[in-house]
């Protein structure tokens, strides 16, 4: 797994501008191309997608090496991984369904992730040749009905394609055969867990300034939180994972891999999921998580609370009379000796 060290970090400044950059420009402005993403955002993401039936043809000569070249899935815009299945029927050489991924396809700690398992990005096609012996026979008709089937952990596609096929004898007797295959593939996934949304913030009035406690939900790679109010707009941001795009086999997909980056203004950590604020009556909250797929917005609630103020009084004698409960029975333990 890749990883960086990167840590970019603000200085709190109440009241300052905030950038609105997201938070893996920096690298993006180091390359030449756009490399890396925020976590959900799949916006350098484009692959081709066209699910419907394709056919090819080729010509068949003896002075070319023809299986080698037919059966190569490269020539058809296959990877090289694809499997083509012989057909042997009429001018039919082959069949093939090939799945290339999910439309978004993460790649992570050895496994395929996905978000939405019914948006799969795959081929299908057959191959006419056309020869001395497929002169007689004449395709006349296909048909093709893709079926999906999802066990939970893996995505299968198949094809159920039928071939037509007619010719006239020497003698007028017209004759007529049909031949069904069922190409298929399957690719393996897991779904990254997802996040409670709903979370409860507390806000805590010291006087002079604020405590805010945010919860960080499990299964989220990073966390936003932006204040509002009349005087004071503050954010705090913290992410550990960016996406990485990867352009194996024509295909892309994202590599999630570790980014540490934090970046706070307006307001200053101050323990764990804790934050010291300036004092504001009016804060509005919101939190925005973030996992590999999405950037959600987090359903808040607030729970609103006052520190009772200390006593100047009580905070100046307090010590005097912690001393006087130690002494205090020191005077009295002298005086009685003295009196006997």
């Amino acid at each position: 797994m890749m990883r960086f060290s990167v840590i970019g970090i603000l200085v709190c400044v109440a009241a300052a501008p905030l950038a609105a950059a997201d938070y893996t420009d920096s690298l993006w402005n180091t390359s030449g191309a756009r490399e890396y993403y925020d976590c959900g955002d799949w916006s350098g993401v484009h692959n081709p997608k066209d699910l419907s039936v394709g056919s090819g043809h080729y010509w068949w000569s003896k002075h070319r090496k023809n299986g080698v070249y037919v059966f190569d899935p490269t020539n058809w815009g296959y990877p090289p991984d694809a499997y083509l299945e012989r057909a042997g029927f009429s001018n039919i050489e082959w069949t093939c369904v090939h799945i290339f991924g999910f439309d978004k396809t993460l790649n992570y700690d050895g496994k395929v992730y996905t978000d939405n398992p019914k948006a799969i990005n795959y081929k299908t096609s057959y191959l006419r040749v056309t020869r001395y012996s497929t002169l007689y026979w004449h395709i006349y008709r296909t048909e093709s009905s893709m079926s999906h089937r999802d066990t939970g952990h893996s995505m299968t596609i198949k094809n159920t394609l039928t071939f037509y096929a007619k010719h006239t004898t020497a003698t007028g007797k017209k004759k007529k055969k049909d031949k069904t295959y069922y190409p298929e593939d399957t690719l393996g996934y897991a779904m990254f867990p997802v996040p409670d949304t709903d979370i409860t913030v507390q806000l805590i009035n010291h006087s002079t300034y604020m405590i805010l406690k945010v919860p960080t939900p499990a299964h989220v790679t990073g966390i936003r939180i932006h204040l509002e109010s009349r005087n004071t707009t503050a954010e705090y941001e913290k992410q550990l994972y960016c996406l990485q795009l990867n352009k194996r086999n024509k295909f892309v997909t994202c590599d999630l891999v570790e980014y540490k980056y934090h970046n706070f203004i307006g307001m200053s950590p101050a323990g764990h999921e804790e934050f010291i604020l300036r004092y504001e009556p009016d804060y509005m909250i919101d939190v925005t998580l973030y996992t590999p797929f999405e950037q959600i917005a987090a359903n808040v609630t607030v729970q609103e609370s006052e520190v009772a103020p200390v006593d100047p009084y009580n905070l100046i004698l307090d010590p005097f009379f912690n001393v006087l409960y130690i002494l205090l029975p020191v005077f009295l333990t002298i005086w009685l000796v003295r009196l006997l």
